[in-house]
């Protein structure tokens, strides 16, 4: 009978096409945990490590305390452009990866000697922060999204 609570709840938990709807949630949830946990790895580590590099790189302690406040001023002006463009493009994972690849190849780009000159060390580090404080914003919308996928409410 199609009314039997356990025909419902077996219809439900494999859903129309085959496949177990639990098990794509629980997937997902471990993907998006899996982010949330990188991303915020990433910022301990930029928080503590990066000030250590830009000294063992021999800039004075104003150099690097300038270098870091360079990151207030990138998230005013970064977020909102980063935001702004995956509503645009109604692909926020894509753009996610776009901003996440962009802060990848600029940090791949302090192993250049030549670069550690102070003005491109300082264009550099705010390019950096830039495409990361996109990627920290833009990881929470992806996280949103993919929760209300699930129907998991507003918190997980």
């Amino acid at each position: 009978p199609s009314n039997d609570p356990d025909h419902v709840s077996q219809k439900r938990s494999s859903g129309t096409y085959g496949f177990n709807y639990s098990s794509i949630v629980l997937t997902m949830m471990l993907r998006v945990k899996t982010l949330n946990f990188v991303s915020l790895l990433l910022i301990a580590a930029k928080v503590k490590y990066f000030p250590l590099f830009l000294d063992d790189a021999g800039l004075s302690a104003s150099q690097i305390g300038f270098l870091l406040g360079v990151g207030g001023v990138a998230q005013l002006i970064a977020t909102p452009i980063w935001g702004a463009l995956a509503d645009w493009t109604k692909r926020p994972s894509v753009i996610l990866g776009v901003s996440l690849t962009m802060w990848a190849v600029v940090l791949q780009s302090f192993q250049l000697q030549w670069l550690l000159r102070y003005p491109l060390l300082c264009i550099c580090a705010y390019a950096a922060t830039c495409a990361f404080e996109g990627a920290v914003s833009l990881i929470d919308v992806v996280t949103l999204s993919a929760l209300k996928k699930s129907g998991g409410g507003e918190s997980y």
